[in-house]
């Protein structure tokens, strides 16, 4: 899948949008490059209210590290 957003720095990853109210979620408050941007949009590439999400942003230094966390929440969710 292309990593496409006008706002990805270089060596940086756009991972997906978050409810712009909660900000950048607990779980990845750890890692060292994480971050909101200012702009997100849909899958068709229009604009969604900066009031309702934003962009979250890692470098790609931090990508396993990333995906341990997912991999970790999933796991949780699954030994409910």
């Amino acid at each position: 899948m292309p990593n496409h957003h006008p706002e990805t720095k270089e060596n940086e990853y756009y991972c997906y949008n978050v409810k712009a109210e909660k900000g950048i979620p607990l779980r990845l408050r750890s890692l060292k490059t994480v971050r909101l941007g200012k702009q997100a949009y849909d899958l068709d590439g229009k604009k969604i209210s900066t009031d309702y999400m934003l962009p979250l942003f890692v470098s790609k230094n931090e990508l396993n590290t990333l995906n341990n966390i997912h991999e970790q929440e999933l796991k949780e969710i699954r030994s409910k």
